[in-house]
C-alpha cells in the first residue's frame, strides 16, 4: 500500500514540454491549440472564433474585445483586419463568433 502511494506521488517521471510551460492562460492550462490565423493572406475568422470560445470557457465571461485574449494569453497578437473594418465579438444565446464589422 506504502509503494502503491509511493508512486502515485512520484508521478510518471516526464519532463514537462516547453509547450506545457509557455505563457498564457490557455497554455497553461494545456488546452491551447496551435493556430495560423492569417491564411494565405485571408484572416481565419473561425480559428479566431475558436479561440474566443476557449477564451470564454476558460475564463466564465465574454472579453470587451479581441485585444482580451492577447492580453490573457489565448492569443499571440491580433491580425491587421483589412481597411476600414475591424474585429468584433458577436454573441448571443450559448454562441460566440468573430465578425469583421465596418468602421
Amino acid at each position: 500500500m506504502v509503494l502503491l502511494a509511493g508512486l502515485a506521488l512520484a508521478g510518471c517521471g516526464k519532463k514537462p514540454s516547453p509547450s506545457d510551460s509557455a505563457p498564457g492562460a490557455a497554455s497553461a492550462l494545456g488546452k491551447a491549440t496551435p493556430r495560423q490565423y492569417v491564411v494565405d493572406g485571408k484572416i481565419d475568422l473561425q480559428a479566431l472564433t475558436a479561440t474566443l470560445r476557449e477564451y470564454v470557457m476558460w475564463k466564465k465571461s465574454i472579453p470587451a474585445d479581441l485585444n482580451d485574449l492577447v492580453e490573457s494569453g489565448f492569443l499571440p497578437s491580433l491580425p491587421e483586419p483589412p481597411p476600414g473594418q475591424r474585429f468584433a465579438v458577436k454573441h448571443g444565446a450559448m454562441r460566440y463568433e468573430v465578425v469583421l464589422v465596418n468602421q
